[in-house]
């Protein structure tokens, strides 16, 4: 009976031991190598910057066409505008800013050493007679302007004005091409106004010229001293003004029959994607060919819609290759 009741007790003690150890917590798990755990952050040696946004750089001062242009073109790509207006800045002052990709220079700054260290630059240079093309420089209107067939296009728009027949040209401005437009002219009035004579006047000269009469129309040849030659003649009389180059800024525009002018802002454009196309540098002269001539301002008292159109004829024909000026480029001097 005695050892029944030890059983019974021993039984009792160890139910009691069993639901003691259901009630404890369990330890924490020791996580298992093959478990999925978030693994550790190594600060890097070489910590991620952004990269900074592309920019255009325009060196000196543009037009308001070419800053457009300029503007919208950048706008576009998703690239910034900057700009340094000093004209004489000299490239060791030039601190290009991080991100700069293209160049666009007014000024006749050295572009290729500007850009040699950079070989992911690109450089246009506009309107400087002594720059050259290189393998990442685009040259834009000078050298190699088409100056003859400006000069040319002057004459046929001057032998279209409404009663003209004594025309003059005015040189001696200042500008280095007064032969080729001399010449280019003189053509281009033959062609579109066979009666009519030319007459050279010198610019320092007009106070003593006759050019009072009402259907005078006078050619000035581009020049520094062009717009104020231009003004002096109207001023003693001069009816029509036929212009060639930039706008005829200054000039009473009632008084300007027609303007052959040079377009550079498409032509910085189509150099700039070139460029970027990996296309090697080249001259994107003014010509008619790529529409960097054109006519521009044609005043209809002057010149009505039915005359301009035989201009408009001539300037196709030479698009096409059927007309030519007749007058060397770089000289003026006949065939």
């Amino acid at each position: 009976m005695r050892a029944l009741s030890v059983r019974i007790a021993q039984g009792w003690i160890l139910l009691a031991l069993f639901i003691g150890s259901c009630s404890l917590q369990p330890p924490s798990a020791t996580p298992s190598l093959l478990s999925p755990a978030a693994p550790s952050v190594a600060p890097s040696l070489f910590p991620d910057t952004p990269t900074p946004t592309p920019l255009l750089v325009l060196v000196g001062e543009a037009d308001e066409a070419l800053a457009q242009a300029l503007t919208q073109w950048s706008s576009q790509r998703g690239w910034g505008l900057t700009s340094y207006p000093d004209e004489t800045t000299s490239p060791e002052r030039l601190a290009l800013p991080q991100g700069a990709r293209a160049l666009v220079s007014m000024t006749g700054l050295d572009m290729a050493s500007l850009i040699a260290a950079r070989p992911d630059m690109i450089a246009v240079v506009v309107d400087q007679e002594t720059m050259t093309s290189g393998p990442r420089v685009s040259t834009v209107g000078m050298p190699s302007a088409r100056r003859d067939q400006a000069g040319f296009l002057a004459g046929v728009l001057a032998g279209l004005v409404d009663g003209a027949e004594t025309l003059h040209v005015v040189s001696g401005t200042g500008g280095e091409w007064d032969g080729v437009y001399l010449a280019a002219f003189d053509h281009g009035v033959r062609y579109s106004c066979p009666k009519c004579a030319v007459t050279e006047l010198q610019a320092e000269a007009l106070a003593s010229s006759a050019t009072g009469q009402r259907t005078e129309v006078l050619f000035v040849i581009p020049g520094p001293a062009a717009a104020d030659t231009a003004n002096e003649a109207i001023g003693l009389g001069a009816r029509w003004i036929i212009w060639v180059g930039e706008g005829a800024e200054g000039i009473d525009p009632s008084r300007v029959a027609g303007q052959v002018m040079f377009v550079r802002e498409e032509l910085v454009v189509q150099a700039l994607e070139a460029l970027l196309n990996g296309e090697a540098g080249t001259p994107w002269p003014y010509t008619v060919e790529n529409s960097g001539i054109r006519f521009t301002d044609i005043h209809p008292e002057a010149i009505s819609p039915g005359r301009l159109r035989w201009a408009e004829e001539a300037y196709d024909q030479l698009v096409s290759g059927d007309l030519d000026p007749g007058v060397d480029p770089m000289t003026g001097a006949g065939p």
